[in-house]
């Protein structure tokens, strides 16, 4: 829809908003401008949590979620976005809000135990389970008096299982690149690469057997796009794919 396009034009995030666009369209959602911004504000914050993790490794993030509550900037997070999360926080409801505050006390808690794993089994149980945390920041709000109210119960339901699919797939693409950083304690074998692999095929196919055949074509152009994204770093291949002795 036109209003969709001119305000994701000045939305941060947009491809990954637009997705949720195109996703949440393909299960019957009528998408609204709030449900953009509060889609550009999660990843916002998601951002930010990454960055405090992946790039800072802060274990307990509780001190900066006080500093966003309170209106103040943190690592990863510029003024924009952190005026958009604190515009957007302002309609969330209930789950929403309940949903966000999990995410922010427990994530930190996840990047401690996938640190910490010592099976490639133990650590897939916890990426699996992050993920369901993650995907909670993302479920659309659900009024009683909603025309869509039933498509959005069950595309707030089908993100879990999306959610799954994407954790498991990012974790075979980073795998050797948390394991060159320090963040990975599991060895780099056949068997680990087997059962990661092996995860993420059967999550997209118990996604492919609830979606909707809408969502292919986002998710496709999505995955391409990034692909494209990553391969113009400095050091990408070396980084991603080349273990360091």
């Amino acid at each position: 829809m036109f209003y969709d396009s001119l305000l994701m034009s000045e939305l941060p995030h947009q491809r990954t908003t637009e997705l949720m666009s195109h996703l949440a369209n393909a299960h019957g959602v009528n998408v609204t401008p709030d449900d953009l911004r509060f889609w550009a504000a999660s990843f916002s914050v998601a951002k930010a949590i990454d960055t405090l993790i992946d790039e800072y490794h802060v274990a307990d993030i509780s001190p900066y979620v006080q500093k966003v509550l309170a209106g103040t900037l943190i690592p990863g997070l510029d003024q924009v976005e952190l005026q958009l999360f604190n515009d957007a926080r302002e309609a969330y409801t209930l789950k929403q809000e309940t949903a966000l505050n999990l995410a922010m006390q427990h994530i930190g808690t996840f990047a401690v135990q996938r640190a910490s794993c010592e099976t490639v089994e133990e650590y897939l149980a916890t990426i699996l389970d992050e993920s369901y945390l993650m995907s909670g920041i993302l479920k659309l709000a659900v009024t009683p008096g909603a025309s869509d109210r039933v498509h959005r119960v069950t595309f707030n339901s089908w993100l879990n299982q999306f959610g799954r699919a994407a954790y498991a797939w990012d974790t075979v693409s980073d795998v050797v690149r948390d394991s060159n950083e320090g963040n990975l304690n599991i060895p780099l074998e056949t068997h680990t690469f087997r059962v990661l692999g092996g995860a993420a095929m059967h999550e997209t196919r118990v996604l492919i057997g609830i979606s909707p055949i809408g969502i292919y074509r986002p998710i496709i152009h999505r995955g391409v796009t990034k692909i494209f994204e990553k391969i113009q770093q400095h050091d990408f291949i070396q980084k991603q794919f080349i273990r360091q002795r």
